[in-house]
């Protein structure tokens, strides 16, 4: 599927090129958000993805693909992003999960359960790209690196050979292969050929359903890689993970594509087709009781009905509710207990600290 412009919750299953990009081949500046690419194939390269230049692509589940030659799940070739995604039991000679070549960005990504026959069973990238607030873990091999420098921060990768280099950049931790997620540790490959998935009669969407959170999640709070991100890496605008949860659940973000958080938490914010834009607030975090909201992109009145303020919660409770005064609306959170806390006004989502 050729691709220019923006994708919304797109699932492209069981498809094959006799060239690159199985799935999409984005031969223009494209913006996908949510959906799931699973069970296609290339014979050359991007078995589920094949970037060109300039796409922005965020919470994608990538699962299954396979490429004859390289990224087996996402070809990404200069100036692309990949942000809040999934990327898990894909194949290629390099690059099971991805290959990266020029100027590209890998930010909270998880990559697992992928396999090269060569180079990189996670990711094979060149010089140039960025890897950041990302995990790589139980693939045939971890992070291969051809070529010059390398960007690797605040990634938890685990701890077998990294080819060609060294993962000492700032932030990074080594994992072991001990059960870090809520899968269990001996449990085989959830998908293994293109064939067997398609004999399983296995949809899109229970495919979708198996992997929204049970699989990939952290198990606890004290799990190593939780709550060690970087903040600044995260592009503006991305404020969910892969799954739909709010980032950031605590003050510091989760590496991977999905942020922890508590059993039983119930989802505050879900996007829309029209998508969901950061709110900025300030002071944050608030310690004279009062916040300002900045609405200024806002539609705060219409009429005589004001933009209706709602603050929630981390379980998802209501807490208070106010309405808009202005471009630059001022809230008495004072009343409320000290911790995180969720604001939602209209379509701008954003998150306060009360202490």
């Amino acid at each position: 599927m050729r691709r220019g412009g923006t994708a919304v919750n797109d699932s492209v299953a069981y498809n094959t090129a006799t060239e690159s990009g199985g799935g999409f081949y984005l031969n223009a500046a494209t913006t996908i958000t949510k959906g799931v690419v699973m069970c296609n194939a290339a014979t050359k390269d991007g078995g589920g993805i094949f970037g060109s230049v300039d796409s922005k692509i965020s919470r994608l589940r990538i699962i299954n693909n396979t490429a004859g030659s390289s990224g087996g799940g996402i070809f990404l070739d200069r100036d692309n992003q990949l942000v809040s995604s999934l990327v898990s039991h894909n194949s290629a000679a390099n690059g099971g999960g991805i290959l990266a070549k020029r100027d590209n960005s890998i930010i909270n990504c998880t990559l697992v359960r992928n396999h090269a026959d060569e180079n990189g069973g996670g990711i094979h990238y060149t010089s140039g790209s960025k890897l950041t607030n990302s995990v790589v873990w139980g693939n045939s091999s971890q992070v291969y690196i051809s070529g010059g420098s390398h960007d690797i921060t605040y990634c938890a990768v685990e701890s077998d050979t990294i080819t060609n280099d060294s993962i000492a950049g700032t932030g990074n931790i080594r994992l072991s292969r001990s059960n870090i997620f809520a899968e269990k540790q001996n449990q085989p490959p959830l998908f293994t050929t293109i064939t067997g998935f398609i004999g399983a009669g296995i949809s899109v969407a229970q495919v979708d359903s198996a992997l929204r959170i049970a699989n990939w999640r952290p198990l606890t709070e004290s799990t190593v890689y939780v709550n060690k991100g970087d903040n600044e890496a995260i592009p503006q605008g991305y404020y969910l993970d892969v799954a739909g949860v709010p980032r950031i659940y605590s003050e510091v973000v989760d590496y991977g594509a999905y942020e922890w958080v508590p059993r039983g938490y119930t989802h505050v914010v879900k996007s829309s087709a029209a998508g969901l834009l950061p709110l900025t607030i300030y002071p944050n975090p608030v310690t004279n009781g009062y916040a300002t909201l900045d609405l200024r992109g806002a539609i705060w009145q219409e009429g005589n009905r004001a933009l209706q303020i709602k603050v929630y919660n981390l379980s998802g409770t209501l807490m208070a509710t106010y309405s808009a005064t202005g471009e630059q609306t001022s809230i008495n959170i004072s009343q409320l207990p000290n911790g995180l806390y969720v604001v939602r006004a209209g379509r701008y989502v954003g998150k306060v600290v009360k202490r």
